[in-house]
C-alpha cells in the first residue's frame, strides 16, 4: 500500500471510529428512560435559597437557606420553620449519627450545630493557616470522618479542593486540588472512594477515600452529565444508585451503580429549573429547587428498590 492510501485509509479508520462512539454515545442516551410520569409532589415551600437537604431519624428535612443565612426544618406535613441563625452563608448539611449537625459555610469553613445545647461553633475554619473559604458539601464515611468539598474559582480557573476531617479532630487534610468547581459530594458504599460532582467539567469524579491504599484505587471519571450548569448535589442511594441534582435544567439524573445513566427525571414545569440537591428517606427522594425555595418528592423510582 502506497503512503497516500495508507493516509487515507488511516482517516477513514479515524473517521468510522469517531462515528461509531458518537453513535455509541446517542445510542446510551436514548436508552436512558426520561420519567414524564412519576409522581412527583411539592413537599415544602421554605422560602429563601434551599441547599443541603438531609433527613433526621423523626423524618424531618434539615435544609440549609444560603442567603438567608439560616438552616431550616420541614416536618411530615411540609411546614417550615427556622432552627437557628448561621451567619457566613450556609451551604451544605451532613447528619451525625448522635443528632449534631454539621454545616459548610462559605464564610466559616465547617460549623456544627447542637440541637440538644442550642450551640453553633467553627470546627474548622483554617487549613495550613489559611481560611477556607466557600466550603459547599459534606459527606461522613463510616469512620466518622468528613469529607467537605470547595468550590474556588471556576472552568478557567480550577483552584478548588476537597478536604477531609479526621474521626475525633485534628488538622484537615487535603485530598484532592485543582478541580473546577466541586459541588456535591458522596462515599462509596465500601468506602473504599469518594464521588465528586465537578460542576463546571459536567462530570463526577471518583477520588480514592483518605487511608485506602489500594493500588488500583486513582482517581477517574465515573459518569459525565449533560445539559444545564452541571451536577451539583448528589446522593448514593442504598442500592449503589447514584442520584444527581443538573443544575439549570430542572431535573434529577438517576445512575446505576455502574454508572450508566438509566433515568432522568424532570420536575413540574411550575418547580422551575434551579435543581440544587438531592437525598432520600430510603422510601421517597427530595429535591430542592431553589429559585422558589421549595423542596419536591417522589417514591424511589421502582427499578431502584
Amino acid at each position: 500500500m502506497t503512503r497516500p492510501a495508507r493516509r487515507s485509509a488511516h482517516r477513514l479508520i479515524t473517521l468510522l471510529s469517531a462515528t461509531l462512539w458518537l453513535l455509541s454515545g446517542a445510542a446510551t442516551a436514548i436508552a436512558a428512560e426520561r420519567c414524564e410520569a412519576c409522581e412527583i409532589t411539592l413537599r415544602a415551600s421554605c422560602g429563601g435559597f434551599l441547599e443541603g437537604p438531609v433527613v433526621d431519624q423523626q423524618g424531618r428535612i434539615w435544609l440549609v437557606d444560603v442567603t438567608g443565612g439560616a438552616i431550616k426544618r420541614s416536618d411530615h406535613a411540609g411546614h417550615c420553620e427556622k432552627v437557628v441563625d448561621a451567619p457566613g452563608g450556609p451551604n451544605g448539611l451532613a447528619l451525625a449519627p448522635d443528632g449534631r449537625v454539621f454545616i459548610a459555610s462559605q464564610g466559616h469553613g465547617v460549623m456544627v450545630y447542637d440541637p440538644e445545647q442550642n450551640t453553633l461553633r467553627v470546627v474548622a475554619g483554617d487549613y495550613q493557616g489559611e481560611p477556607i473559604k466557600g466550603a459547599n458539601d459534606l459527606a461522613f464515611d463510616a469512620e466518622g470522618g468528613l469529607y467537605v468539598t470547595v468550590p474556588q474559582g471556576d472552568l478557567f480557573n480550577p483552584r478548588g479542593r476537597v478536604f477531609y476531617l479526621p474521626p475525633g479532630g485534628g488538622e484537615p487534610v487535603q485530598v484532592a486540588s485543582g478541580l473546577s468547581y466541586p459541588n456535591g459530594i458522596a462515599v462509596s458504599a465500601d468506602g473504599q472512594r469518594i464521588l465528586v460532582a465537578e460542576m463546571m467539567m459536567k462530570r463526577i469524579l471518583a477520588v480514592p477515600a483518605v487511608g485506602k491504599e489500594s493500588p488500583f484505587n486513582v482517581t477517574y471519571v465515573w459518569a459525565r452529565t449533560a445539559g444545564g450548569v452541571g451536577p451539583d448535589g448528589i446522593h448514593l442511594g442504598a442500592d449503589g444508585r447514584l442520584y444527581v441534582a443538573n443544575l439549570e435544567r430542572g431535573e434529577l439524573l438517576v445512575y446505576s451503580s455502574d454508572a450508566m445513566l438509566e433515568q432522568t427525571i424532570p420536575l413540574p414545569e411550575q418547580a422551575g429549573p434551579v435543581t440544587t440537591n438531592v437525598t432520600s428517606d430510603g422510601q421517597h427522594l427530595f429535591i430542592t429547587e431553589s429559585g422558589k425555595g421549595e423542596v419536591w418528592q417522589l417514591p424511589l423510582p421502582a427499578h431502584s428498590q
